[in-house]
Order: C-alpha cells, then structure tokens, then sequence
C-alpha cells in the first residue's frame, strides 16, 4: 500500500467522499484516528517533500491488543 496523506484517508474512515461541510469535523477525526494508530505503533509517518504527513499502515503491526 503506498503512502496516504490525511485526504486520503477519508474515504477509507468513513466510507465515501466528504463534503465542504465536513472537513474539518472529518479532519479533525481522521488526524485522531492516525494518532492512536500511529502511537500504537500500526502504521507510519513522515513528512514529505511538501511538508505534509505520509501516513503507511505496517505490514507486520500488531492490531488486536494481546491482554
């Protein structure tokens, strides 16, 4: 899977495109939803040429918690 930048991911949340409406309650979400997944260690994240955030889900992540 390649890399993903924060607008890219909305369709993977929440299942279809976001209106203008919505993006800043869909930013606000996705950028948490990123976090918890990044803090845990299940995807990555660096900054691109553009200064952006690239995030990339980790093939060998651990995704149900083993307690």
């Amino acid at each position: 899977m390649e890399p993903k930048i924060l607008p890219d991911c909305f369709i993977c949340l929440f299942g279809r495109e976001i209106q203008d409406g919505e993006l800043q309650m869909a930013t606000g979400e996705t950028v948490a939803h990123l976090n918890y997944l990044w803090h845990r260690g299940n995807i990555s994240r660096r900054l691109n040429d553009d200064g952006r955030y690239e995030y990339q889900s980790d093939r060998d992540a651990r995704y149900v918690d083993a307690e």
